[in-house]
């Protein structure tokens, strides 16, 4: 494969053309020449996976070759448990309307006005490519797309190019270097281009530039998913042999056996099918032998183990992949990732679009780079009505039981005053607001001692 980190033929060919005009290139012209210029490779893997192909992988990925690493995170996304998880932690994120955070200057509020009501952000970034980025970030700790003018170039007057998620067993890191870069197809074969902004490409790192394929879940998850492969196989193997009981003829001590008459008897046994009648000779008796032992619960545990682990990966715990009883309340339902998880999502992604994507389209578009809105989803979770009733009704009571303890107090000390509980102050810690002042009722009137009875 050929190593090149050169322009690209494209940017080559806009710059020709700009200088034989007689004219400054412009960043819509490369950018047109680069939507067309490269295209991803097809490829259909076909391996076997072996604890010696994740040693193997683990060591080229060391050495920056992600090919191996990338296809065991593809065998990956087909484990029916793994990516019920993977889709509960990115769905959720990606399914939350956007909000955009104006950035600066003066073109900011248009910037925002355009990426919201005239759709350049889902043109720029649909939602299925935003998922793609996610999954293989976190899978395998490095995603690359690139930009596509060819698509769609403008919207309405402006240029809003498509980003496109590709495979990252495309991607290699020189070590030396540390530059990226991606296999493309060209010519009937494929080559190595830097992963560049030059070039239209764009890396998403969560975990880091420097070696980012340690964090990615491949290397916790995999194993877990090879072992459970192995149990779902042998699971099948035990239950096909443990489904068919075998007969079993024993002759008495003293009645003579001979290599002909066992061969008959076995064919007898072996043809009898549906009927359930059969004469032995005098002094044999027959048996049917059944797998009575529970050893088949080594396969359920090994699978468990490994459902587990994805979850762990995946939604930060191993309690909701498996609904048993009462799975609670929607609001319960809709924190099954881990917030801290959830803002991690919100944080990142929200960089990557911001430094990445949206900083180029309101450079091309508005003249200023720094008038890029920045992307955010609300992912705090929903509010508990009957939780908050609670913590306040218990708040309530803290406070008279707190009061009158200091009341009886100062009482038994002999003190003429007492400091109380600031009521306004705790309340308003506890994140509760309160009204305007309003009018306190006077308490009612003493009721007058009764009257003295006559004598």
């Amino acid at each position: 494969t050929a190593l090149s980190a050169a322009p690209s033929p494209a940017l080559k060919a806009a710059e020709s053309r700009s200088t034989r005009g007689g004219t400054a290139i412009t960043a819509g012209a490369v950018a047109m020449a680069l939507g067309a210029a490269f295209s991803e490779p097809s490829t259909r893997a076909i391996t076997v996976i072996t604890p010696a192909l994740i040693r193997s992988a683990e060591i080229r990925a060391d050495s920056g070759d992600l090919t191996l690493a990338a296809d065991l995170c593809e065998w990956l996304f087909g484990d029916d448990r793994f990516s019920a998880c993977m889709r509960t932690r990115l769905d959720a994120f990606v399914g939350v309307p956007v909000e955009f955070e104006k950035g600066k200057g003066k073109s900011a509020r248009a910037a925002v006005r355009a990426v919201e009501a005239d759709e350049d952000w889902w043109t720029l970034f649909p939602e299925s490519e935003q998922r793609r980025l996610l999954q293989w970030g976190y899978t395998l700790g490095a995603a690359v797309g690139q930009l596509d003018y060819s698509a769609r170039p403008e919207l309405g007057a402006r240029e809003v190019p498509t980003f496109r998620v590709w495979s990252s067993r495309w991607l290699r890191k020189d070590t030396l270097s540390g530059k990226w870069f991606v296999r493309v197809a060209e010519g009937g074969t494929t080559r190595e281009v830097e992963a560049s902004r030059e070039n239209g490409f764009r890396l998403f790192l969560p975990y880091g530039a420097g070696r980012p394929w340690v964090y990615g879940l491949w290397r916790g998850n995999v194993r877990f998913a090879l072992l459970k492969s192995f149990a779902i196989d042998d699971l099948g193997a035990y239950s096909n042999m443990h489904g068919h009981p075998a007969w079993v003829v024993t002759p008495s001590a003293n009645v003579p056996s001979n290599p002909s008459h066992r061969s008959e008897l076995a064919s007898d046994l072996s043809q009898l099918g549906a009927q359930s009648v059969i004469v032995l000779p005098q002094g044999f008796e027959l048996d049917l032998v059944e797998a009575t032992a529970k050893t088949w619960q080594v396969f359920d545990y090994q699978i468990k183990l490994a459902n587990d682990s994805f979850a762990i990966g995946w939604l930060g715990g191993n309690l909701v992949t498996d609904v048993q009883g009462n799975a609670g309340t929607g609001a319960t339902a809709q924190t099954l990732v881990r917030l801290e998880l959830r803002r991690w999502d919100n944080q990142v992604f929200s960089s990557f679009a911001h430094d990445e994507l949206l900083t180029d389209w309101a450079g091309r578009n508005f003249g200023d780079t720094s008038a890029a809105p920045w992307p955010m989803r609300d992912v705090e979770p929903p509010a508990d009505a009957t939780a908050d009733a609670a913590a306040l009704g218990g708040l309530g009571d803290a406070i008279s039981k707190m009061d009158a303890a200091l009341v009886a107090n100062a009482r038994a000390r002999g003190a003429i005053v007492v400091r109380v509980i600031d009521a306004e102050a705790l309340v308003e810690g506890y994140g509760y607001t309160l009204s305007a002042p309003v009018p306190v009722a006077a308490p009612p009137p003493a009721v007058p001692p009764a009257p003295p009875a006559p004598p």
